[in-house]
């Protein structure tokens, strides 16, 4: 990073995972300077203050890394400082990663008076955004991703920006400087023997297919091992999310055409395809089940035991 373009402060916010992850790894592996790092969930802001204006042994400049900013209970204290502050002076930065979709309050503030960057999880069928990204992430490779590799891509990983990236960076390794990931290059990394996708169990449950909910859930278990349980979990949010939206509109009488505007489908696909689907759920259940996602995600990405059996309940459950 240049240090003409540095500022005092620099904010990310979003709820992209996997880029907020190497914001933190990046800041964390900061050349030339001193870093400290903070995890929210266990600091304060006067400890975060000290560490910005205290120096380094050496005279190197300081680096502050926030994480989980979010959770930190700031105060006057911390609005004084980020107020009192001149963007100019990098002699000490402060990075900090905000994990919410919207951002609000003095760290808001904080990023505006230097940056403000914001890491979006794109819904699944956002798929212009998420070529775009993926184009992105091809491109810190010095390739280009054909739109038949996307495809397949997107078909495996959905909006599992960490499970694409991966498989491009993998693609780096085969495809020369300067080239294009074709399709051929994709299957050549992804597993082939891979027959359906964390989508395919979510339609099932959102279809009331308990048997070939439970059947696509035990391949996918049974080719991705213990992995498969967070991108299934991430499938059962997002078709959920999807539905909730449209359960809700159909209660309110908007038209197909409405509803269709709303999750980017065309009229004809609401009405042959999602609305069969909707009259099978109410806005409820879908609000109960949205809630026990949560939780379950939470248990999958953390340290739970048996993660495998508590996804295999909750696709029993909804589907049934």
């Amino acid at each position: 990073m240049v240090k003409s373009k540095l500022v005092a402060f620099t904010v990310f916010f979003g709820e992209e995972s996997y880029l907020l992850d190497r914001e933190v790894q990046r800041g964390k592996g900061w050349p030339g300077r001193m870093v400290t790092y903070f995890d929210g969930s266990s600091t304060s802001e006067s400890e975060i203050i000290s560490a910005l204006e205290s120096q380094s042994f050496d005279g190197s400049e300081i680096a502050v890394i926030v994480d989980n900013a979010q959770k930190i209970k700031v105060g006057k204290e911390f609005e004084a400082y980020v107020a009192e502050r001149k963007p100019k002076d990098v002699s000490s930065v402060l990075v900090a990663i905000y994990r919410k979709a919207t951002i609000t309050g003095v760290w808001a503030e904080a990023g505006r008076k230097g940056r403000l960057i914001e890491h979006k999880k794109y819904k699944p069928w956002e798929t212009e955004n998420i070529q775009k990204r993926l184009n992105k992430e091809a491109g810190r490779f010095g390739l280009t991703l054909s739109l038949d590799a996307f495809k397949v891509l997107q078909k495996i990983y959905g909006d599992n920006l960490q499970g694409a990236a991966n498989e491009i960076q993998k693609m780096s390794f085969l495809v020369s400087k300067g080239g294009d990931i074709t399709k051929d290059h994709v299957l050549s990394v992804c597993p082939r023997q891979i027959t359906v996708m964390p989508w395919d169990v979510a339609d099932a449950v959102s279809n009331k297919s308990l048997k070939q909910a439970m059947t696509f859930t035990s391949l996918l278990f049974r080719y991705m091992g213990d992995s498969a349980s967070v991108p299934i979990v991430t499938s059962l949010m997002r078709q959920t999310e999807r539905l909730l939206i449209g359960r809700s509109m159909l209660d309110q009488g908007k038209t197909k055409a409405e509803i269709g505007g709303a999750l980017n489908m065309k009229p004809y696909t609401v009405e042959k395809q999602l609305l069969p689907t909707l009259r099978k759920h109410s806005r409820e259940d879908l609000q109960t089940q949205m809630k026990k996602l949560c939780e379950l995600e939470a248990q999958v990405k953390g340290s739970a035991h048996s993660k495998r059996t508590l996804v295999e309940l909750a696709v029993h459950q909804f589907a049934a």
